[in-house]
């Protein structure tokens, strides 16, 4: 029994003791945090406010140092965060053709930004120089990279409509200069037979370091209907024909395969439809002339003359 009230009396007073050690630590530790010092640290320049004519490229650093003069607590939060600083771009002096900040400016900066506990005692001295150039805008138009695998008897009424279909671009004259169209990046559509809307990204010219596109992504849409087919007798008409001169079509009306809605193909007639053959088209030597469809109505999605050259006999008075 007594040797374990011994141990419980040495257990309380190892305890004790520790916690008086770990009070004095605690003292001294703040003690010291709460003092001045003095050290050198290095930020890492973030450029900010460049101006919309101007395109920032490089500059002479990437970070500046500085001694500074700061509490303890200060130095040790220091410690657990990224030193960064922001660089007006604006503040920028152009000489000649290149731009520059002085150190004053950047060192004004710096003070602005810094905590107030913090004071500089004194920072890099050399000038910092920033490539920036003047930025020229121009309108290019959107290509779109499409395959499109449609059902069977199903067509796209219309075009396939891009939103937008052109972008500005924005960058160094030389460079936009090179650029004469936006290219999507692929798109695969298969076994098509409803109306489709997607969004595409745009592919990164290959100056796409220096070069700032209005967007990065396009909308592509098209719609998809289901079709019909119906066969229109057309007859041929002859363009250029000269005075006094005749001339004998073989065939003079001609099948014309019509795609389209069944509604709109109910109300089809052959006065909606133009073929022709130009008498200036004959040839020493050829007996056929080439027939051209001028007219189709616009409810037709697709229209294929059955014969695409005719006989001709000319007779003269």
């Amino acid at each position: 029994m007594k040797t374990e009230s011994k141990n419980g009396v040495d257990k309380r007073k190892l305890q004790i003791f520790l916690i008086f050690l770990l009070c004095s630590f605690l003292i001294w530790l703040i003690s010291k945090l709460s003092e001045t010092y003095t050290e050198r640290a290095s930020y890492e320049l973030v450029f900010v406010q460049v101006p919309d004519s101007l395109m920032l490229t490089n500059s002479s650093k990437g970070a500046i140092s500085a001694r500074i003069q700061s509490s303890g607590f200060q130095m040790l939060s220091s410690g657990f965060k990224r030193n960064q600083i922001n660089i007006d771009v604006s503040q920028a002096r152009q000489r000649g053709n290149r731009y520059f900040i002085a150190p004053a400016v950047y060192r004004r900066q710096m003070e602005q930004q810094l905590s107030g506990s913090v004071s500089i005692q004194d920072v890099d001295t050399d000038t910092l120089f920033l490539e920036l150039y003047s930025l020229v805008a121009r309108k290019v138009p959107v290509r779109a990279d499409l395959s499109l695998d449609l059902s069977q008897n199903y067509m796209i009424r219309g075009p396939v409509e891009l939103i937008p279909d052109s972008i500005i671009i924005r960058g160094p004259e030389n460079e936009v200069k090179r650029i004469s169209e936006i290219t999507t990046e692929p798109l695969e559509l298969v076994e098509l037979q409803q109306d489709f809307t997607r969004e595409i990204r745009l592919k990164d010219p290959d100056t796409a370091n220096s070069l700032n596109l209005e967007t990065d992504r396009v909308v592509v849409r098209g719609e998809v209907f289901r079709f019909s087919e119906k066969i229109v007798e057309v007859p041929v008409n002859v363009l250029n024909l000269p005075e006094n001169t005749e001339i004998k079509i073989i065939p003079n009306t001609i099948e014309v395969l019509c795609r389209a809605e069944l509604e709109n193909l109910k109300a089809l007639q052959a006065s909606q439809f133009a073929l022709e053959v130009d008498f200036n088209d004959i040839r020493e030597g050829s007996k056929f002339l080439p027939v051209m469809l001028r007219q189709k109505p616009e409810t037709v999605q697709s229209a294929q003359i059955m014969v695409d050259k005719v006989e001709y006999l000319v007779m003269r008075q």
